[in-house]
């Protein structure tokens, strides 16, 4: 295993222990979408009337995007969740809104059934285990988001905003080149960027 792997596998088994201590999930989540919102509510301003936000649905420790999903919701924009088809393919997104069905998905994840339809969200709320300062992200190791950020922004313009708890904040994320920059950093403490708008 290369050093850079290792590196990898250090950071997250320390984040993820730290993010599984967070006292007030529901406080941090709140706080967030107060952060996000009045980016967020910019940034799909600019890319029209079409925006489409995809976010997550939280698992194991991740900051929770629905109390900022709901606001994009009242808005009045378009929302949707992923769904992980095969290991090594990008995700893909169907529509939802609060209220509509979900069904469990691999990884402990939810998302909405077959019947909901497929979208190209433009703006895409990206869970992570770890980020530094300039906007790096460290993932969980599948390549889920690097692949379907690369797939999405070679379809359409694309905003990915990485969203953690500020504790998962670290000096130096190790990149690599298959590795999708992030556009914006939300955290329940301050917004970072954009890096690369």
């Amino acid at each position: 295993m290369t050093r850079l792997l290792l590196d990898k596998a250090y950071l997250r088994r320390k984040i993820l222990k730290a993010r599984q201590a967070v006292a007030d999930p529901e406080r941090a989540a709140a706080q967030l979408a107060r952060h996000l919102w009045p980016v967020l509510a910019k940034v799909a301003t600019g890319l029209g009337p079409r925006c489409i936000v995809g976010a997550y649905w939280p698992m194991r420790g991740e900051i929770d995007p629905l109390p900022v999903l709901r606001l994009c919701q009242q808005a009045g924009m378009a929302t949707a969740l992923p769904v992980v088809l095969a290991q090594d393919q990008p995700l893909v997104f169907r529509a939802w809104t609060f209220g509509e069905p979900l069904e469990s998905g691999a990884y402990g994840t939810r998302h909405p059934p077959p019947s909901a339809p497929e979208v190209l969200p433009s703006v895409v709320l990206v869970p992570l285990v770890a980020f530094d300062r300039t906007g790096a992200r460290l993932g969980y190791g599948g390549g889920f988001y690097d692949r379907t950020l690369l797939w999405l922004r070679a379809e359409r313009k694309t905003v990915a905003v990485g969203l953690a708890h500020a504790i998962q904040e670290t000096p130096v994320i190790p990149r690599e080149l298959h590795d999708q920059p992030l556009d914006w950093l939300a955290t329940d403490a301050e917004i970072l960027g954009p890096f690369g708008l």
